[in-house]
């Protein structure tokens, strides 16, 4: 899941818990707020952080986590898979009236899985096995062992299921073909970018298995700190970036004016962007009002590995600033995102803000930006399970 800025603030809170449980999201059918992957992490039934939908699940399995753990630690079941049918309106007295149906694991808080997924700095897949159908697990370890894959083409460790063991570092067992085809199935999973559930043969007949793809947050740089860059900066970090930003005035990047980012980093753009191993998964957005300092940046930016590179201002502007540096603006393969944003027809910082992250979230998740009541198909995920690089 890529919104790692939130579940792993919530994932390290958790594990200085005691009793702690977390509920995921294993399987979706129909329509639901969200997908595969989403979690929420319960320390009681009053106390939970994270989402698996709009508000309406979170008190349900957040009683039922409380009572896992508790239970749990008493030596009782571990955890169970439980099946919301969200177009049932009565159902549990909840109203919910959503129109799909999902699956939940709900689970004593598998700590030793979770240090190794905040652990991994690129990310991984973490495989977890399910009963074969949904209901009571009676058995502690049925939703367990655990494994975890870290990215790219790491080893597999085997998880123990009692929450307070220590990974033991080894393949599963018995067979080393199995360990292989949940390998290879997690490679898959980790190219895709998708979590869900899949069956597969075990060598104690058919399994089911949670394959939950954690990726590292994407990152956005922006460059220049001036005033309009605070509410981008803010809005940015809500939305899940990991943000950074770049400006040689010092006295500029302070946790007063930017309190959400990530990084500061005191220089010259062009000077600075090249050192920050930017990835096709990451984002730039210029807007340095310089047009000196903006060329030399837009520049530099380019020259990078980042997929989105936003340039602030009138289009005219960015094509002579292009021309001047000896580039043709059809030559990024639509990397390059000048004017920046959707026409919203914002003029506030705060409403291109608006604009500006929500073509970042389009670009970021797959999507067209088309209203909603437009679009034919499911309206959350990704289009035609495509997740861009």
């Amino acid at each position: 899941m890529r919104d790692s800025r939130e579940w792993r603030a919530a994932a390290e809170e958790a594990l200085s818990w005691g009793e702690a449980a977390v509920a995921t999201v294993v399987d979706v059918r129909g329509s639901a707020f969200r997908h595969e992957g989403a979690r929420v992490f319960v320390r009681s039934a009053e106390e939970w952080r994270g989402s698996i939908s709009g508000g309406c699940l979170e008190p349900e399995v957040a009683l039922r986590g409380e009572e896992l753990a508790r239970a749990g630690a008493a030596g009782g079941p571990h955890g169970e898979t439980r099946r919301y049918d969200l177009a049932e309106e009565d159902m549990w007295g909840l109203g919910l009236g959503c129109g799909g149906e999902v699956e939940v694991l709900i689970e004593r808080l598998p700590r030793a899985l979770y240090r190794r997924m905040l652990a991994a700095p690129m990310g991984g897949v973490a495989i977890r096995r399910l009963a074969p159908e949904p209901g009571p697990l009676p058995d502690p370890r049925a939703v367990g062992p655990s494994w975890w894959w870290p990215a790219p083409d790491g080893p597999l460790f085997a998880i123990p299921a009692d929450a307070d063991e220590e990974a033991d570092g080894t393949a599963p067992s018995p067979t080393a073909a199995w360990a292989e085809e949940l390998s290879r199935r997690a490679r898959a999973r980790w190219r895709s970018g998708e979590s869900g559930l899949e069956r597969l043969p075990s060598p104690e007949g058919e399994r089911r298995f949670f394959f939950d793809v954690v990726r590292p947050p994407r990152r956005l740089v922006v460059v220049g700190a001036g005033h309009d860059s605070r509410p981008l900066v803010e809005l940015a970090a809500q939305a899940g970036f990991a943000v950074a930003v770049v400006d040689p005035r010092r006295a500029l990047l302070t946790r007063e004016r930017f309190p959400s980012a990530d990084a500061f980093h005191v220089g010259e753009p062009d000077a600075v962007l090249p050192g920050l191993g930017l990835r096709p998964e990451d984002a730039i957005v210029v807007k340095n009002h310089h047009k000196a300092r903006d060329r030399k940046s837009l520049a530099a930016a380019l020259g990078t590995e980042a997929g989105y590179v936003g340039q602030l201002g009138p289009r005219a502007r960015t094509l002579g600033m292009l021309e001047e540096l000896g580039l043709s603006p059809d030559s990024f393969g639509g990397r390059l995102r000048a004017p920046v944003g959707l026409d919203l027809g914002g003029e506030t910082p705060e409403q291109i803000a608006v604009s500006v992250v929500a073509e970042l979230l389009v670009w970021a998740n797959g999507r067209t930006g088309q209203e909603l009541r437009r679009l034919e198909g499911p309206i959350h995920g990704t289009l035609h399970g495509r997740r861009p690089a």
